[in-house]
């Protein structure tokens, strides 16, 4: 039983652990302009921008940029269509208005 025991705190032990590296490792803005960049969008800057501001103000979160821009990737159609996507939904945090409705 005491093994048990010792086997279960080891294993808490590094869940707790684990968890806090996961804490620690939260997605900054940078890795959001990485991800912009290599999409070679012609307005990449003016979409950073926007982020900036909604990250700032707590409407948009870096790691949802980050989720959202690594799924444009990955999706079809032109880079034209995906730079729109990403215009709008800065446009609209420029105007303040909320991300989430989008």
């Amino acid at each position: 039983m005491k093994h048990v025991i010792k086997g279960f705190l080891i294993v808490l032990m590094w869940g707790a652990v684990l968890n806090g590296g996961v804490i620690l490792a939260a997605t900054s803005p940078a890795e959001v302009n990485q991800a912009l960049a290599a999409l070679s969008l012609m307005n990449a800057e003016e979409i950073m921008q926007a982020f900036e501001i909604g990250f700032s103000q707590g409407s948009l979160y870096p790691e949802e940029a980050l989720h959202l821009v690594k799924r444009l990737t990955v999706a079809e159609g032109s880079k034209a269509e995906k730079e729109e996507i990403l215009l709008t939904i800065a446009h609209a945090l420029e105007d303040d208005l909320p991300s989430l409705s989008l």
